[in-house]
């Protein structure tokens, strides 16, 4: 999946940038509805610094989710949701959804609001933490057949969580 993003959005490796954005154009001749579906891969750290440093240096997220979204293009919305979260760390489990609301698509680009809860087992405390925060990012591909984005949230401990979605229309 990721591959064939990468290609209908002319994944240019050296910039690390997509250059066939969907234009307003190009989503102006979409109408009705689309479902995309991808992964998330989400990094977590005490402090913004530190979570920019993993996001650059950590080729693995610590958590990744699968993503639904279904992009009404009639009413220029979206919504979705991260479920089945789960962990590369040892002695630890992951549960939990995010939800996508309040979601906006203007031209190729799309924003949303992010909530929902993530519970740990395992090493450590066992948690449940509430996670607020945004989720950006654009269509790509001729035909909006795929959209790719950022998301930046914080957890209910003060935590920093960053991280990046790629979908495809199904």
């Amino acid at each position: 999946m990721i591959d064939r993003v990468k290609v209908v959005g002319d994944y240019n490796e050296e910039t690390k940038e997509y250059q066939n954005i969907t234009t307003a154009e190009e989503m102006s001749q979409r109408s009705g509805s689309a479902t995309y579906t991808g992964v998330a891969g989400l990094w977590v750290a005490d402090s913004e610094e530190i979570l920019a440093q993993r996001m650059e240096n950590d080729a693995d997220p610590a958590v990744v989710a699968a993503l639904n979204l279904t992009a009404d293009f009639d009413s220029s919305s979206i919504t979705g949701s991260m479920t089945n979260l789960q962990t590369n760390e040892e002695d630890m489990t992951v549960s939990g959804q995010i939800d996508l609301a309040n979601g906006t698509i203007s031209g190729g680009d799309l924003t949303a609001d992010l909530t929902g809860t993530i519970e740990t087992t395992g090493d450590g405390p066992d948690e449940t933490l509430t996670l607020t925060g945004t989720t950006t990012g654009a269509f790509v591909g001729d035909n909006a057949e795929a959209a790719v984005g950022e998301i930046d949230a914080t957890l209910g401990d003060g935590s920093f969580v960053g991280g990046g979605w790629i979908v495809e229309e199904k």
